[in-house]
């Protein structure tokens, strides 16, 4: 799979607004805050919560004409398990030899831990994976549909599990989406994406028009928002209701994840070694999600380190915005750096990689 720099470049820049994102929402600053901060919160909020739904659509961007590769799946598990663990284990270790207590349980190890890919917190991982292990199947599909059939497709998939929600927000549950927080919703995302894959962009569109839809329909988003937050609806008996217009699958969401992902389709690197450094950044990125959305990390991470509390309803919200998202991901990057170090020996093992090969040979998704 040739990585493409511009892409590569989003793929970083949606990590960085995750992070930010997190900063706001887990570590509770927009949630705290209230008057004008919580406006710039909110709005901050409206234009990156885009990065999920561009992460997901950079996978299928790529996956839609590359081959079955077995080895792909299980890097991703490897990586995956490993810092589940490895961030237990070692979080344990730490407080054990400081304090002396013992936070090792047997029910929490075995319950989430030993198998951590089905549990909601790992939500992300979950649907990912399953979008991952799909790939080939929906590739096979897509190369015998016509253009216009792949347009219908996205057509109705789109109407169905995004725009009908959006107007009926009780309707969640029967159209299998939960706010975009699934596997179904990462197979909408990527049919769009592979549609530009094989047909690319439309010529007609510029940067500037892609631009400006990703501005309108994000501040549209910010808009709905702060409406629900001063005059809160029947939306939703929960508190926060207005993150329902936050849900991946919301339309003016949806929009703008897709305008500004083909946004950087314009975006030209034209330094190799730039390219190049990008690229390797880049290649962090899924270790960066993995190491700070731990459960063992969050808390300790946004209440221990950042003291979260100190950003809210102040101008150091605009600091933690700014600073806090490329310390943590230069961070979490010498930390993958080590694990790929350590795990050479799993991910160059011979005769576990002819393994995958003679798997991806007999699967029959590349005879062609």
């Amino acid at each position: 799979m040739t990585r493409q720099a511009n892409i590569e470049l989003l793929r970083i820049t949606s990590m960085l607004a995750v992070i930010a994102m997190h900063f706001l929402g887990v570590g509770g600053v927009m949630t705290a805050s209230t008057g004008p901060w919580f406006v710039v919160c909110s709005v901050f909020y409206a234009f990156a919560i885009v990065a999920t739904s561009c992460y997901v659509l950079i996978g299928g961007y790529f996956l839609a004409t590359s081959k079955f590769r077995t080895g792909r799946i299980y890097r991703l598990l490897l990586e995956f398990f490993t810092y589940t663990f490895g961030i237990y284990l070692l979080f344990g270790l730490v407080v054990y030899l400081k304090n002396g207590e013992n936070l090792f349980s047997w029910h929490e190890f075995s319950t989430f831990y030993l198998f951590p890919i089905i549990h909601e917190e790992n939500w992300f991982v979950t649907s990912y994976l399953l979008m991952l292990v799909f790939s080939p199947f929906y590739n096979v599909m897509l190369q015998h549909l016509t253009k216009t059939q792949h347009k219908l497709l996205i057509a109705g998939t789109v109407a169905l599990f995004s725009v009908v929600p959006s107007i009926l927000w009780h309707a969640s549950s029967q159209f299998l989406q939960n706010g975009g927080y699934t596997f179904v919703w990462f197979s909408v995302l990527y049919f769009v994406a592979a549609y530009f894959r094989l047909y690319g962009f439309p010529e007609h569109m510029r940067a500037a028009l892609y631009g400006g839809v990703y501005v309108l329909s994000s501040v549209v988003t910010a808009l709905l928002v702060n409406h629900e937050f001063q005059h809160p609806s029947h939306l939703s008996a929960e508190k926060n209701s207005y993150y329902f217009f936050f849900n991946y699958n919301f339309f003016t969401v949806f929009v703008a994840s897709v305008t500004f992902f083909a946004l950087f389709h314009f975006v030209t690197i034209k330094s190799a070694k730039l390219g190049r450094t990008i690229n390797k950044v880049a290649g962090y990125s899924f270790a960066v999600f993995l190491i700070h959305t731990h459960p063992a990390i969050t808390g300790a991470l946004w209440n221990g380190v950042v003291h979260t509390e100190r950003f809210v309803n102040s101008p150091l919200v605009l600091v933690g915005l700014l600073v806090l998202p490329p310390v943590i991901y230069a961070l979490c990057a010498l930390v993958e750096q080590l694990r790929l170090w350590v795990s050479k020996p799993l991910l160059n093992n011979e005769k576990l990689n002819a393994w995958f090969s003679e798997l991806d040979e007999k699967s029959g998704f590349n005879e062609n």
